[in-house]
């Protein structure tokens, strides 16, 4: 028990030994104060994730082949055998191929946010206080 206990207990006048004969009661009261400490951090991380996208492109592409046409009686002349001979015709077949190319396109900003909660918290603490009570002698009359 340290001396300011002592004294709390033993009801001594904190006023002075020079005051009247009044004695001043005292008595704990709280202060409750708050502080902001640091709880953890967060930061933003950024990583690469692969993933496989599939497309269905519809693609065209020539194709080549033979369609015998009948002539007309009209159209139809005698050809001498001479006239007969190997002969080329050529036909550029083309398509469409697929070409796929990537490219990085920004699509959104993140951010942190702090954002402010208040909740209620219940507190609580001892307090002492002194009380006054009267001590008489045998023989003392008292009132009240």
């Amino acid at each position: 028990m340290t001396d300011s206990d002592t004294r709390l207990s033993a009801g001594h006048d904190t006023s002075g030994p020079t005051t009247d004969s009044a004695m001043t009661r005292s008595e704990e009261r709280v202060r409750v104060m708050k502080e902001i400490v640091q709880t953890g951090r967060a930061r933003l991380v950024k990583y690469v994730v692969t993933e496989t996208k599939t497309f269905t492109v519809e693609v065209s592409r020539e194709e080549v082949r033979l369609d015998f046409v009948p002539l007309a009686e009209a159209d139809q002349r005698v050809v001498s055998p001479d006239e007969v001979v190997p002969d080329d015709f050529v036909m550029v077949l083309s398509e469409e191929r697929v070409d796929v190319t990537k490219r990085v396109v920004p699509v959104e900003r993140v951010r942190l946010v702090k954002t402010m909660v208040t909740e209620q918290q219940q507190v609580s603490a001892d307090l002492r206080k002194e009380r006054i009570a009267l001590d008489v002698d045998d023989g003392v009359k008292t009132r009240g």
